[in-house]
């Protein structure tokens, strides 16, 4: 939980520093904009990382692994690890501080619109 509310932290001052950087001034526009796509690329990597550790790609990656191999190491016949145990990425905190990320950004979207 504590690791959760770091990278949530993070992220916000990542959110602060981009909106000064890029347009000069920290605004509630701007601060809905930059949230959205910090959120959204997070939700993105996260999802993306569910959907190869269940081994939607396994077959995928080996069918490329097995036509681009030299045909020496064709003969050798080893054991080709999956994709999805290559990926071992903890993709729950990154879920989390992604839709925290998205309610800030709804109440950011409320207080804009009164």
């Amino acid at each position: 939980m504590k690791k959760i509310f770091i990278w949530t932290a993070i992220a916000l001052g990542l959110v602060f520093s981009i909106s000064f950087i890029s347009y000069g001034e920290i605004t509630l526009l701007y601060f809905i904009n930059i949230t959205f796509y910090i959120a959204g690329g997070l939700l993105m990597l996260s999802l993306f990382t569910i959907v190869v550790q269940r081994g939607f790609f396994d077959a995928i990656f080996y069918s490329f692994r097995t036509v681009f191999e030299s045909s020496e190491s064709r003969q050798k016949k080893e054991e080709k690890t999956p994709l999805s145990e290559l990926v071992s990425f903890p993709y729950n905190s990154l879920v989390v501080v992604g839709l925290i990320l998205l309610l800030f950004v709804l109440g950011a979207l409320f207080i804009y619109y009164l």
